[in-house]
């Protein structure tokens, strides 16, 4: 079981605790602990293909609730910002356009936020991955995202693309914990 790196560090300092901040972060390591984890998913009748699309963005959902949960035990809403070079020229590549699917349509005024976010990444005025974490999550938790529309059951690139998201995400997360742990050294 993979604890954010720092975490044994983050016991030596604070202690087991139970106050707000070490409730809070326990709450991310066990969701990161999840997202790292988590072991692939079989939907039976589905295909391999369709199995791991959808294990690939449940993983991602399960990384942006370790994120979310760590950025609101630090208060730091929507602060950890996060970029991959290779990810983002794949997210942005024409092969996988479908991708801008991960926005519902609809007019710019209907939108939130990461939406029009996320569509600003896809149209390269910013290299945040943040945007398309929110995408995938927002949409595998709220029941509209499906593997077929995206593509994601036939192609194992697009599939990996996901993957990866996760994981970076993940290590951002890991990042930032670590960042924390430095600070409160001190």
């Amino acid at each position: 079981m993979p604890s954010p790196t720092a975490w044994n560090s983050y016991i030596a300092i604070a202690g087991v605790k139970h106050d707000d901040t070490f409730t809070g972060l326990a709450r991310f390591r066990a969701r990161y602990v999840l997202a790292s984890d988590i072991q692939p998913i079989t939907i039976d009748g589905s295909s391999a293909g369709l199995n791991d699309a959808y294990f690939a963005c449940l993983r991602v959902t399960l990384a942006y609730t370790a994120l979310e949960a760590l950025e609101s035990t630090l208060k730091i809403k929507n602060q950890i910002k996060f970029s991959d070079e290779s990810m983002v020229s794949g997210f942005r590549a024409p092969r996988n356009d479908i991708l801008r699917e991960l926005v519902p349509l609809g007019s710019d005024a209907n939108l939130t936020q990461n939406e029009r976010s996320f569509l600003r990444f896809m149209d390269n005025k910013h290299d945040d991955l943040r945007p398309a974490v929110y995408a995938i999550r927002n949409l595998m938790s709220h029941g509209t995202l499906t593997a077929n529309r995206l593509g994601l059951n036939k192609s194992k690139s697009r599939r990996r693309l996901i993957h990866d998201l996760a994981e970076v995400t993940l290590s951002a997360c890991d990042k930032r914990f670590a960042e924390f742990v430095i600070q409160r050294r001190g």
